[in-house]
């Protein structure tokens, strides 16, 4: 039992040290705010996918002790902790976008102030704000010069990157484009709507740290007592993975924990939207 106990440790210390690579590397990227990742992503999806596989593979044979169990533990985790890497890379990718969001409309807002033409402001906004923005505001000048009007740009950029405010300057634009409505005006009010949204995510934030903290804890609780018991107490917990019975009350508990983290992230995602 220490052997495996032992083995067990070191498969998991390799496994946390793939993910402290692979996540220095995230951070080098977000650092340096870099609109490309700094490797393939096709290489990112395969490190997830090991990580996965072996994170679920050393917990599903500390909770069961079956090999065969264990094996589909460590598939289906490969699967889902490898969309929860690439899913919270997203939300970092977006969240950096909004915090630009800010930056970009205080420029637009200044060279506008200063005398610009709507086409001269994006263009000193693409050449004062950093990536990842800044490689999309280049990217939206690119489709201007090639006969994409500004705010037609902005409403394809704004797709292609999952970047949703960005599709409230492309109202501004366009209302300015067809009725020539005053735009510094139209831009001051979604940078007060900008900082606004900014405070009130930042406060539902913190809020909603603690409710996830507790499910987090809540989730981890009843696997913790099911290893505590298997090395301690083999003979009592033992029918829950050795009989058919035990197995089907076993997945229906998971499938409730499952369930009840899908709805308590979804409920959190919906006060912060």
């Amino acid at each position: 039992m220490e052997a495996t106990i032992l083995i067990a440790c070191i498969l998991l210390f390799v496994a946390f040290a793939m993910f402290g690579v692979s996540y220095f590397n995230h951070g080098v990227a977000i650092k340096n705010e870099k609109l490309v990742s700094s490797e393939p992503q096709l290489t990112a999806r395969y490190k997830s996918l090991a990580f996965g596989l072996i994170v679920g593979t050393i917990a599903g044979y500390l909770v069961t002790g079956q090999p065969l169990i264990t094996l589909i533990i460590g598939v289906l985790s490969a699967y889902f902790i490898s969309n929860w890497q690439i899913n919270s890379k997203q939300n970092k990718q977006r969240e950096i976008l909004e915090e630009q969001y800010i930056q970009v409309l205080t420029s637009i807002v200044s060279s506008l102030q200063g005398g610009a033409n709507p086409y001269q402001a994006l263009e000193e906004t693409a050449m004062s704000i950093k990536n990842p923005a800044k490689d999309i505001f280049l990217e939206i000048l690119r489709k201007n010069r090639t006969g994409t009007n500004y705010h037609e740009a902005l409403g394809i950029a704004a797709k292609e990157y999952n970047w949703p405010t960005l599709k409230q300057l492309e109202m501004a634009f366009r209302l300015y484009d067809r009725t020539g409505s005053n735009l510094i005006q139209a831009c001051n009010h979604l940078l007060q709507a900008a900082y606004d949204r900014r405070g009130d995510r930042k406060q539902v934030s913190a809020m909603t740290m603690v409710v996830r903290a507790t499910m987090v804890v809540l989730s981890v609780l009843p696997f913790a007592l099911i290893i505590f018991m298997r090395f301690f107490a083999p003979d009592f917990i033992a029918p829950l993975f050795h009989t058919t019975g035990g197995i089907i009350v076993s997945v229906i508990i998971v499938g409730l924990i499952v369930i009840g983290n899908k709805v308590g992230a979804k409920m959190a995602e919906n006060i912060l939207n």
